[in-house]
Parts: structure tokens; sequence; C-alpha cells
């Protein structure tokens, strides 16, 4: 059997300000949900977690798309899509070419290129496939002779792309005799925020653990006018990151969702649904407050690293993953390819600037007296990255301090 290895490398990013598919949205806010939780079961407890599920969505829709039958239909439920019909690829050829734009302190950069061994027979009608509505780039490699050259050709390649915060995706153990090719994603997000914090206002304050013991972070504190609204579990703001090519309307932001009681979080990420995070954010904004007020938020940084194999399997994709059940014959017409080694890797940073992140999957702040306090994040949070003009989530996290 011939085995796929994939590489996803990102760093927080946005999306399109062009006309977008709300079936397609709805389908990566359904697989942000379901990987969120499914990342939290892999856990030996609660952590910090930092996700960008769109790094995993497009990589797996570009595999299923060179799927058929019952794997076909596995990954298509997992991603929540139809049929994969002319429409949805479309639809993505749309989305994923907006996905590179550099704004006024903003820099969004993705990318996506397959490795593909010559003993692979690549379908001809795939890799146009891949090129068309996937943008992305065919490159040979020799994984029987030039090993050591490939696995630093490729590192350098996520190297560049995420601007060194992730100079080494693949390690030699993630290859066998049986491996044939790499598929790798890059997503690169630096953005500042619109209203930027005063560094002088950041100070160390008390945080409560889901266990009810306290510690210190860094609280950046500053007067901001922020949009915000409460539901019955939590109090959802959203913090605007600088960058516009239309208008002054912010096309990226972080939406923080405070639970209201401090060990609130596990249930409000199980509340978390397509339907609940529309009606969160309807067409009008109907719902939400926007006033100048007081908003504290604690510095932080974050590195995740998640096997993606068992958990994907859990979410319904399986055959995929088992010789001689994988369906693939779209790829390549033997039909002996099946995936292997799937990896999320991410870093993320959050300061008084704003934010930088990024992030690998592989496959093979002063104080103004009397002013009323909107957010003060000092126990565990979500946090959405999300684009404003097409609603579409591009990351989600979870802050527990540790």
């Amino acid at each position: 059997m011939k085995k796929v290895s994939m590489l996803f490398g990102l760093a927080v990013f946005f999306l399109p300000s062009v006309a977008f598919s709300q079936d397609l949205a709805d389908s990566v806010s359904a697989f942000s949900w379901d990987l969120l939780r499914a990342s939290v079961q892999e856990q030996e407890k609660e952590t910090n977690l930092f996700l960008a599920p769109l790094t995993v969505f497009l990589p797996l829709e570009s595999l299923a798309a060179g799927a058929d039958g019952e794997t076909r239909k596995e990954m298509l439920e997992t991603l929540h899509l139809k049929s994969l019909d002319q429409a949805e690829l479309e639809a993505t050829r749309t989305f994923r070419n907006a996905c590179n734009r550099t704004l006024r302190q903003a820099n969004v950069f993705a990318a996506s290129r397959f490795w593909v061994d010559a003993s692979l027979p690549l379908s001809p009608e795939y890799q146009e496939l891949l090129k068309t509505y996937f943008n992305t780039e065919i490159a040979p490699i020799d994984l029987r002779e030039n090993l050591p050259d490939t696995i630093t050709e490729i590192n350098a390649w996520y190297n560049r792309q995420t601007y060194g915060t992730l100079p080494d995706v693949l390690s030699p153990d993630m290859i066998d005799r049986e491996t044939r090719f790499f598929l790798g994603a890059t997503l690169y997000f630096q953005c500042n925020w619109s209203q930027p914090f005063d560094p002088r206002q950041t100070t160390d304050a008390p945080f409560t653990r889901l266990d009810g013991t306290k510690t210190n972070v860094r609280l950046m504190t500053g007067n901001q006018r922020v949009a915000w609204r409460d539901t019955e579990t939590f109090r959802a703001v959203r913090l605007s990151y600088v960058g516009s090519s239309l208008s002054s309307t912010p096309l990226y932001e972080m939406v923080v969702l405070l639970p209201k009681k401090t060990d609130g979080l596990p249930q409000v990420r199980e509340s978390l649904s397509p339907e609940m995070w529309k009606q969160l954010f309807p067409a009008d904004n109907q719902g939400w407050t926007t006033e100048l007020g007081r908003v504290s938020l604690p510095q932080f940084t974050m590195e995740t690293t998640i096997p993606l194999n068992t958990m994907l399997q859990n979410m319904g994709m399986k055959r995929a993953f088992v010789p001689g059940q994988a369906e693939f014959p779209r790829m390549e017409p033997s039909g002996t390819l099946y995936l292997q080694n799937l990896l999320l890797k991410t870093t993320l940073v959050v300061n008084e600037q704003g934010t930088v992140a990024s992030a690998a999957f592989l496959g093979g702040g002063g104080v103004m007296g009397g002013m009323s306090e909107i957010l003060k994040a000092t126990h565990p949070f979500l946090f959405v990255i999300r684009d404003r003009w097409t609603g579409a989530i591009l990351f989600v996290g979870q802050f527990l301090h540790d």
C-alpha cells in the first residue's frame, strides 16, 4: 500500500472581502466546533488550545476531491460538505484565492504544496484540480535516494511561508518505505489591534483557574470602543484588527467568549454550534451594544501540537486511514493510497500591539475613572479569530493559563 503523509503549517490569517458561499462558511464553522471538542477529548486534562480549523479543512477537502465511495462520503460528512460538486469547488476557489493580502499593519498569506514522489503516478486530472481550485503547487521529490535533502527542502518551504515561525515541521520518523507524497498548507497572519493596548497599563493580575486555584497573568487594560453582547452563559466581546482595503470597517476580529461562571468554559464550549454562531452574529448585528469601556485581556503565547488521526476517525473519517479500504482512485488509479500521520501544529502570540500566529498540519492598554467594565478576562475563556466579511472562522482556542 502507498501511504500519504500531509503537512500543514500556518499563522493567524484572514478571509475574503469578495462574494463567498455562506454554505462553505457554515461547513467551516461546524467543522471548527467539532475539531475543538475532539481536541479537548484527546487531551489528558483541560489545557490551552489554539487550533486552525481552516488549515485542516481545506487540505482535507482537496483530498476528498480525490476520493470515491464510502471514503469520500465519510470525508464529506466530517467536513460538513454536501457533494463537492462544481458549485462547491468554485466556492472554495473564490475563498482560497482571497487568502493572500498585505494591508496596512496586516499581513496575511496562505500557501499549499503537494510534494509527490516519482513512483506515484498522480492523475493529471487531479493535479489540475489541485492547481485550479485549491491553488496548490505540485513539486517532485525523491523519497528513496535523497531523503535528507527532501526533508530539508520541505522544512525550508514551511519556514519561508510562516516567516520563521515553523522551521521544523517534517521529521524523518514521519516517513517510511510506503510514503509517496506530502500535502502541505500554510497560513500566516500578523495583524495589529485597531485600538492597541498601552503597555504602561499592563500589570500582574490574579487569574482563577477552572479548579478554583489562582495564579497571576500579565493583564493588558485599555479604554476601547467595542461591541459586546450577553447570553445566558457568556459575554461575547469583539476586538477588531487593523486592515481594510475597501472601507474603514475592519476585516478581521477576535471574539472573546468569557463564561459568566469562572468554571463555565466546558459548558460554553459544548454549546457551540453553527446555529448558535449565526444567531450570535445576525446580518443586521441586532443584539450587539457598541460603547466605550474598559477592556482587560491577558497577554498570552500558545503552542499546540495535536496528532489528528484518531481525532478525525472519531469525527467519522475512518476508511481513509485503513489500507485496503481507503479509496482515492481520482488521485491515483491503483487504489492503494491511504492516509497516515496527520498533525496540526500551531503557535500564537497575543500582546498589546496585536496578534501573530502560525500553525502546521501534517499529513505525510490608560484606565479612565468611572468607565464601565466591558471585559475583564481573569478566568478561562474561549476566543475565535473570524473574518467579518464572510463570518467564516479562521482560528479558535481556549485560554486556561496552564
